[in-house]
C-alpha cells in the first residue's frame, strides 16, 4: 500500500499526469477541426478513461498536499494555489452531471417556458386504442450516435422494441422497384421561407412538415393530405383548398377539399401554407438509404444529403424499419409506422425541458453602427410569469447583461433574421458555478500570496538572484545610451510632410476629410481610408514617394494613367508569372484582354475556384481571389462607390452615401489625362468606357438647370475638376476651396455622428507616423547592438566588464514610454481597449515584452536586450501583409470590462514566457560556448539567467492562469458557459499545464538542472505559438480570426524549427560530455 501511494501521489506520477492530460486535450482540438465538435466529445472530453484521467489528476494533487506537507503556515499560499485546482476540477464535474444549458427562441408578443438543450434525443410515441405513451431518450452524438442504442416502451399490453441499426451520412432516401416490397411514393415539400424536404411515404405512414400531414392509406392519423390506391393508380383528397400548375406552364387550377384527384408526378400543389410535388410512385418498391458525395452546382450551392439514422421497430412478431433524416438545423421530420395495431412515431432532435416559470418577450431592440449593417448591440425587453407570483416582472436582457431567477440565467445569445425573435441562452448550474468560483477565487489569492509570501519558491529564487547579483559586484556607467537617445530622438523628429508646399497643403487638409467605411459604418479620416484601401490593394505603406492619400486622389481624378500602373499586388509566383508581373505587381490594364474585346482575364478561373469547398482551394486559388478583390477595390475606386462622403439628412441609420462617376454626370466635357492609345476596359468588365471618362471629367454647363442636379454629385465633381486643374497648373487654391464646401456640408449634415476634432486629428497623426513600424526598428537595433555587447562581456576573459552596460536601462524606457503613448492614441482613437483582433493583440504582446524586460532590468541587464529582440519580433510579426491594421468597431459580446481584463492579462503572460524562452535559448548556445578557459565565468552567467527563466516563467504562468480564468468568468457572465471546450481555452490550459509540468521537473532528482529547465523554457513556447497563432488562424471557433482562409506558414520557420532542434541537441551532449 505505501509502494502504491508513493507512485500515485509522487511529483513524477504528477508530471506524467499533467502531461497525458494536456495531449489528450490538445489532440482534440485537431480532431474537433477535421471531423466536428460531436466526434471531439465522443472520444476524449466525454469518455469514461477521460473522466479516469481527471478522477486521477484530482488525486494526485490531494494526495500530494499531503504527502508534501504543505498545509502548514509556512506553505500556505502553495496549498491555496493547489488545492483551487482540485477545487476547480470537482466545479467542473459538478457542471458536467448536474448542470444543464440550452437555448429558449422567442418570437415578439409570444411566451414560452420551453427550453431546447444542446443534448440530442430520440422521442417515441405510441398510441394504441385511444392510449399515447411518450418516451424521450438521450442520443450521444459521435461518428455512430446510434450505436449501442435500445429502449423499450410499453403501452396497455403491448411492448415495442426499438434499437439503432445504422448511421449514414450525407445519405438520401430513395424508392427502387422491388416485386416483393410495398406501395410507397416519394415526395418534395417547401414552406413560404423557402425551407424543403424530402421524404419517402410507404403504405401506412404518415409525416408532417410545417403543421400539414401527408399519410399513406394510414387510417391511425387524421391527416391534411391523404394518399390511397384505386386500381394502381394513385390517388388523394385534401382537408384544404389546394391550387394545381404544372412545372412548364403557368396555368392554375383550383382544386376543394374532400374532393378525390389523381397524384399527377411532377405537379405543383399549393395550400395555404406550403407546396408538394409527388416524385415517385411504385406500386412494389423498396425504400435504399444511398450516401451522396458532397458537391457545388452550378450557382455555388453545395448539395449533400442528410444524416440518416436508422432503426428498427419490433414488438416480437414483426419488424419494420424507420429512417430518421436529420436536417441542417440538427432535427428529422417525425416519422409514423404501424406494428400489428400499434402505432409508432419517431423523431430526432434537441432534448427539451419546460420551466417552472414562462417568460414573454414584449419587444427585441436591435442597434447597428451607423451606416452599418453590423450590429452595436441587441437586447431582448421580457416579462417573467411565475405563477407564485401575481404580477409579470419586466427585464432587460442583452448582451453582458443577464436575468438570474430560481437558479436559472439567461442571456441574450442571437436573433432572428427580421428582428421579430429573440434566441435566449439559458443555464441552470448554480452549485457547479459556486464551487468553480470559490476555486478561481483561491487560486487568485494564492498567487497573490506566492508573490510575496517569503517561504515560496519565488522569493526563494528572487533571493539566490541578488545574492548572485552581489556576489558579482557589477558597477557599470553608460556611454552608448546618449547615442541611443539621440539616434531616437533624431528619428522620430522626421517631418512626414516634406514634400511640395501647396500641393503638400492640400493633402494634408485632404487628410481630416471625413468618410463613412461602408463595411463596419465607422466614420474615419480620409487618411485612414486611403492607406487601409492602398494596403489591400498593393500591401504598401507608400507608392514612389507618395502617401496614400495623394494615391487615392490621383486614382480618382486621373484613373487612365493609374490604370496603367502596376501597383496590384499578386502573391503567388505562378499566377504572376501568369499575368505577366513585374516583381509580383501588376496593372489594372493587365488583366484585360483588349484583343478579344476588353474581357477580364481571371473572370473563368474565378468561378472556377468559387465551385471549390474552401478546404479544397491551394494557395494558387487562394491568391486568384485575393488579387480578383483587389481588383473590384481597384474598379471602386475609380468609379468613387467606395467614397461614402456625404451624410444622408435624417437617415434612421446615420448612413452616408458615395457618388457613382459611372452614371451620367452634370459635366459634358472636361480635359482628362490619360493615355489614348491604351482603351479603357469596357463598362461592366471592371473599368470605365472612354464616354463615361469624357463625360466624368466634362465642364460645367453654364445654361444647365441647377434644380436637376443633384447637390453632392456637383460638388464632388467640381472638386475633381478643380483637382485636374490644379495637377495641370500647380495651384491648388480651388480644390482647397471645393474641398472646404464638402466639408462644410459634413458638419451640417453629420450630426451627433461626427468624430471630435482633436480625435480625427490624433488619428491622422498616428497613421502618418507609423509608430509601431518604426520602433520595431529600433528594438532590433538596440536590442542587437546591447545584446552583442553583453555577450562579449560574458566571453572576455578580463576582470573588469563593460562598465556603461547598467545604464542601458535609459534607451529602453524611453522606447517603452513611446511604445505605451502609440497604445494609448489607438485607444483613444478606437474608443476600445486595443487588444480586440489579431494585429492589436500582437503589438500588446510586444509591450508585454518590453515590459517583462524593464521588470527584470535591475536583476540583469541582459533581460532588456533580449526582450528588445521579442518586442521587434513581436512588431515585425504585427506588420506583416496578412495582418489587418483597420481600426474596427467591437461586437456586441467584446464590450465588457472582462475583455479588457481577460486579454490585457493572459497577453501579458506571453511578454514574460517568450522573455523565458529566449533567455533558454541564449543559456543553451552559453553551455555550448562552455570550455575549461570560460567555464568559471560562464557559469555564473548561466546560473544568473536560470535564475531569471525560472522568474520569468513563474511570473509567466501565474498571468497565464489568471487570465485564462478570468477568461471563464466572463465567459459565464456573457453568454452562460464558463468552459466548453473551445480550442482558444482548451490551449489556454495546455499552455498551463506544460508550464506547470516544467516548474515541477525541479522537484524530479534527475531532471532538476539548468539544461532542462532551459531547454524546456524554448521548447514550451510552441504551446504559447499554438495558443495565440495556431489557434487564431489555423483552428475553427470562436477566436479564429482568419477561419477558412489561413495565412501560409513561412519556410524559414521549419528551418528555425531545425536550428533549435540542432541547438538543443548540442548542449546536451556538452553537458553530459562535462559530466563525464
Amino acid at each position: 500500500m505505501k509502494k502504491l501511494k508513493n507512485i500515485l501521489f509522487s511529483m513524477a506520477s504528477s508530471v506524467i499526469l499533467m502531461t497525458v492530460f494536456a495531449v489528450s486535450i490538445a489532440y482534440a482540438t485537431f480532431v474537433e477541426n477535421r471531423q466536428g465538435t460531436d466526434v471531439a466529445r465522443e472520444m476524449i472530453y466525454n469518455a469514461i478513461w477521460f473522466e479516469v484521467l481527471l478522477v486521477l489528476l484530482v488525486v494526485n494533487l490531494a494526495g500530494s498536499v499531503l504527502r508534501y506537507d504543505i498545509v502548514n503556515k509556512r506553505k500556505f499560499s502553495v496549498f491555496l494555489f493547489h488545492i483551487a485546482f482540485v477545487i476547480i476540477l470537482l466545479g467542473a464535474g459538478i457542471t458536467r452531471y448536474f448542470g444543464s444549458e440550452g437555448i429558449m427562441h422567442i418570437r415578439e408578443g409570444a411566451t414560452t417556458n420551453e427550453i431546447s438543450s444542446d443534448k440530442t434525443a430520440l422521442t417515441i410515441t405510441a398510441t394504441y386504442k385511444g392510449l399515447t405513451e411518450e418516451k424521450v431518450t438521450e442520443i450521444y452524438g459521435g461518428n455512430n450516435p446510434v450505436e449501442d442504442f435500445s429502449e423499450e416502451i410499453k403501452i396497455d399490453d403491448k411492448k415495442i422494441r426499438i434499437e439503432g441499426e445504422l448511421f449514414l451520412p450525407n445519405s438520401v432516401e430513395t424508392i427502387v422497384p422491388d416485386q416483393n416490397g410495398k406501395p410507397a411514393l416519394s415526395i418534395y415539400v417547401m414552406n413560404a421561407d423557402n425551407k424543403t424536404a424530402d421524404f419517402v411515404l410507404p403504405l401506412s405512414r404518415n409525416n408532417s412538415f410545417e403543421g400539414t400531414t401527408f399519410a399513406f392509406e394510414d387510417s391511425l392519423v387524421k391527416s391534411d393530405i391523404s394518399f390511397f390506391r384505386k386500381d394502381d393508380a394513385l390517388y388523394f383528397k385534401s382537408t384544404k383548398h389546394l391550387v394545381k400548375m404544372g412545372m412548364m406552364e403557368q396555368n392554375e387550377e383550383m382544386m376543394l377539399p374532400g374532393e378525390v384527384y389523381p397524384a399527377e408526378l411532377k405537379t405543383i400543389y399549393k395550400t395555404e401554407n406550403v407546396i408538394f410535388v409527388v416524385r415517385a410512385f411504385l406500386p412494389k418498391a423498396r425504400i435504399n438509404l444511398t450516401r451522396v458525395t458532397p458537391e457545388t452546382d452550378a450557382n455555388g450551392v453545395m448539395n449533400e444529403g442528410s444524416d440518416a439514422l436508422v432503426f428498427s421497430v419490433d414488438d416480437g412478431n414483426s419488424k419494420e424499419r424507420v429512417n430518421l433524416l436529420v436536417a441542417e438545423n440538427g432535427l428529422s421530420l417525425p416519422v409514423t409506422t404501424t406494428i400489428g395495431d400499434v402505432q409508432i412515431t419517431l423523431s430526432y432532435g434537441m432534448l427539451s425541458y419546460k420551466l417552472p416559470f414562462s417568460i414573454t418577450l414584449r419587444d427585441f431592440q436591435l442597434e447597428r453602427y451607423p451606416g452599418s449593417n453590423s450590429p452595436s448591440s441587441y437586447a431582448s425587453e421580457i416579462t417573467v410569469n411565475d405563477p407564485e407570483k401575481v404580477d409579470g416582472q419586466p427585464f432587460r436582457i442583452y448582451m453582458n447583461n443577464i436575468l438570474k431567477y430560481k437558479g436559472y440565467r439567461f442571456f441574450q445569445s442571437s436573433y432572428d433574421q427580421d428582428e421579430q425573435g429573440t434566441v435566449l441562452s439559458v443555464s441552470n448550474d448554480y452549485w457547479g458555478t459556486l464551487v468553480t468560483y470559490i476555486g478561481y477565487f483561491l487560486l487568485m489569492f494564492g498567487m497573490l500570496l506566492t508573490l510575496f509570501n517569503k517561504n515560496s519558491r519565488f522569493r526563494t529564487v528572487l533571493r539566490l538572484s541578488s545574492e548572485l547579483q552581489n556576489s558579482k559586484k557589477r558597477k557599470q556607467k553608460s556611454k552608448s545610451a546618449k547615442i541611443i537617445a539621440l539616434l531616437l530622438f533624431s528619428s522620430f523628429g522626421t517631418s512626414v510632410f516634406a514634400a511640395g508646399f501647396s500641393k503638400a497643403d492640400h493633402i494634408t487638409s485632404l487628410n481630416s476629410l471625413l468618410i463613412q467605411d461602408g463595411a463596419q459604418g465607422r466614420i474615419e479620416p480620409f487618411n485612414t481610408y486611403a492607406s487601409d484601401v492602398f494596403r489591400k490593394i498593393s500591401k504598401k505603406t507608400t507608392y514612389s514617394g507618395m502617401s496614400p492619400t495623394e494615391v487615392i486622389l490621383q486614382m480618382i481624378a486621373d484613373p487612365g494613367t493609374w490604370q496603367n500602373e502596376a501597383i496590384i499586388k499578386v502573391g503567388n509566383d505562378d499566377l504572376a508569372e501568369e499575368l505577366g508581373a513585374i516583381d509580383g505587381y501588376v496593372s489594372f490594364n493587365q488583366l484585360f484582354d483588349y484583343e478579344n474585346g476588353g474581357m477580364y482575364r481571371l473572370s473563368g478561373k474565378v468561378d472556377e475556384v468559387y465551385q471549390k469547398s474552401q478546404t479544397s482551394r491551394n494557395k494558387y486559388d487562394k491568391e486568384l481571389l485575393n488579387v480578383d478583390e483587389r481588383v473590384n477595390i481597384f474598379y471602386e475606386i475609380f468609379n468613387a462607390k467606395m467614397l461614402n462622403l456625404f451624410p444622408m439628412p435624417n437617415d434612421p441609420n446615420g448612413r452616408w452615401k458615395s457618388v457613382d462617376l459611372t452614371e451620367e454626370t452634370s459635366h459634358e466635357s472636361c480635359p482628362h489625362k490619360q493615355n489614348e492609345s491604351q482603351p479603357m476596359p469596357p463598362a461592366g468588365m471592371g473599368g470605365l468606357s472612354q464616354e463615361q471618362i469624357n463625360a466624368l471629367m466634362g465642364k460645367i454647363n453654364e445654361g444647365q438647370n441647377s434644380a436637376e442636379v443633384d447637390e453632392t454629385r456637383k460638388m464632388f465633381e467640381n472638386y475633381l475638376l478643380a483637382v485636374n486643374d490644379a495637377m495641370a497648373n500647380g495651384n491648388w487654391q480651388m480644390a482647397e476651396q471645393n474641398l472646404q464646401v464638402i466639408k462644410d456640408y459634413q458638419l451640417v449634415n453629420g450630426g451627433s455622428h461626427i468624430p471630435d476634432k482633436s480625435r480625427v486629428d490624433l488619428e491622422i497623426v498616428y497613421n502618418n507616423l507609423n509608430l509601431f513600424s518604426k520602433l520595431a526598428i529600433f528594438y532590433i537595433i538596440v536590442g542587437m547592438l546591447l545584446l552583442t555587447l553583453h555577450l562579449i562581456d560574458i566571453f572576455k576573459q578580463k576582470a573588469k566588464p563593460f562598465k556603461f552596460l547598467k545604464y542601458s536601462i535609459y534607451p529602453f524606457i524611453l522606447l517603452f514610454a513611446i511604445y505605451t503613448l502609440g497604445l494609448a492614441a489607438r485607444w483613444y482613437i478606437s474608443g476600445h481597449a486595443p487588444w480586440s483582433n489579431g494585429y492589436e493583440t500582437m503589438i500588446f504582446v510586444g509591450w508585454a515584452a518590453a515590459l517583462s524586460g524593464l521588470v527584470f532590468a535591475r536583476r540583469s541587464a541582459l533581460t532588456l536586450s533580449v526582450t528588445g529582440v521579442l518586442s521587434a519580433i513581436a512588431l515585425f510579426v504585427a506588420g506583416m501583409s496578412w495582418m489587418n491594421p483597420e481600426i474596427t468597431n467591437l461586437v456586441p459580446v467584446l464590450k465588457s470590462y472582462w475583455l479588457i481584463i481577460h486579454v490585457a492579462i493572459i497577453t501579458s503572460s506571453y511578454g514574460f514566457l517568450a522573455m523565458g524562452a529566449l533567455l533558454g535559448l541564449l543559456n543553451l548556445i552559453l553551455m555550448i560556448a562552455e570550455n575549461k578557459r570560460n567555464r568559471a565565468t560562464l557559469k555564473l552567467s548561466i546560473q544568473e539567467i536560470s535564475y531569471i527563466i525560472e522568474l520569468s516563467l513563474m511570473i509567466g504562468l501565474l498571468l497565464l492562469t489568471a487570465g485564462c480564468f478570468i477568461g471563464g468568468i466572463w465567459a459565464n457572465e456573457s453568454w452562460g458557459r464558463y468552459w466548453g471546450w473551445d480550442p482558444k481555452e482548451t490551449w489556454a490550459l495546455v499552455s498551463i499545464l506544460v508550464y506547470s509540468v516544467i516548474l515541477h521537473l525541479r522537484n524530479v532528482p534527475a531532471l532538476n538542472n539548468q539544461f532542462v529547465l532551459s531547454g524546456m523554457a524554448l521548447v514550451g513556447f510552441s504551446s504559447i505559438i499554438m495558443t495565440f497563432f495556431g489557434v487564431n488562424y489555423y483552428l475553427s471557433g470562436m477566436h479564429s480570426y482568419g477561419q477558412g482562409t489561413p495565412p501560409q506558414i513561412p519556410s524559414v520557420l521549419y528551418v528555425v524549427a531545425i536550428l533549435l532542434a540542432v541547438v538543443i541537441y548540442a548542449a546536451y551532449k556538452k553537458q553530459k560530455k562535462n559530466k563525464s
